[in-house]
């Protein structure tokens, strides 16, 4: 088995499109925020949409520097986006975009949207090896039901720091005990994952879930279609 030949300790899992849809929940936050809208403002609930939300989330996010005041506070820039979803159908209205981003959160969780594979196999896992969470997001584990099956748990807007930078991984290595040669990252993402870890010095496993084409610049060490396969690996 690989754990002895590479001497694995720990597992650390991105979140988002690993061990939930992100998608589906970001539509269904979506959807919760424009009922909001549709209750305390007809009018401007006819003024937009699903389709501008995201434009203007995406314009918003790209105008976010790294100094900027709320770079790292996710709920202030999610209601900044609702207030400047309203300042362009000329319907601003702050306490509106305060409900909006209530609903928004709520909404997002108001389903368990874990892939079916990843409890039983987190379960499995840390028979084995401590298991924790490196997430550039800010969903956590107790969004999602996960809150007693993590060992450790690091996050970009807590640390300040996020994929692929690699001072999330030895932060990571740290809470697991291991060494970074000891830990093995599981994510989605191309750079923020796999790239990341391995330029850190651990191990990297891709996991792609919708069949995707992948675009590597850095090869991970494996690649997994769900968390299940980790059982042929290691």
């Amino acid at each position: 088995m690989l754990k002895n030949l590479l001497n694995l300790k720990a597992i650390s899992l991105d979140i988002d499109d690993t061990l939930w849809d992100y998608e589906v929940g970001f539509k269904r936050g979506i959807s919760a925020a424009l009922s909001k809208l549709i209750e305390l403002d007809p009018l401007s609930a006819n003024m937009t949409n699903e389709k501008h939300f995201v434009e203007i989330r995406e314009q918003y996010n790209l105008s976010i520097s790294e100094d900027s005041p709320n770079r790292w506070n996710y709920s202030v820039r999610r209601y900044e986006t609702f207030c400047k979803i309203l300042e362009t159908i000329n319907r601003p209205n702050a306490k509106i975009a305060k409900e909006m981003s209530i609903c928004f959160s709520a909404g997002r969780y108001s389903n368990n949207d874990l892939f079916l594979d990843v409890i039983p196999s987190i379960q499995e896992l840390r028979k084995t090896f401590k298991v924790g969470i490196i997430s550039n997001g800010d969903t956590y584990p107790e969004n999602l039901g996960l809150e007693n099956l993590m060992d450790f748990a690091i996050y970009a807007p807590d640390e300040k720091i996020e994929k692929p930078d690699k001072k999330i991984f030895i932060k990571a290595a740290n809470a697991a005990g291991c060494d970074l040669n000891q830990l093995l990252h599981i994510g989605d993402n191309e750079i923020a994952d796999v790239a990341g870890a391995v330029d850190a010095g651990c191990m990297a496993a891709w996991i792609n879930r919708f069949d995707r084409k992948p675009s590597f610049k850095t090869k991970p060490h494996f690649s997994i279609r769900d968390l299940s396969e980790l059982s042929q690996i290691i």
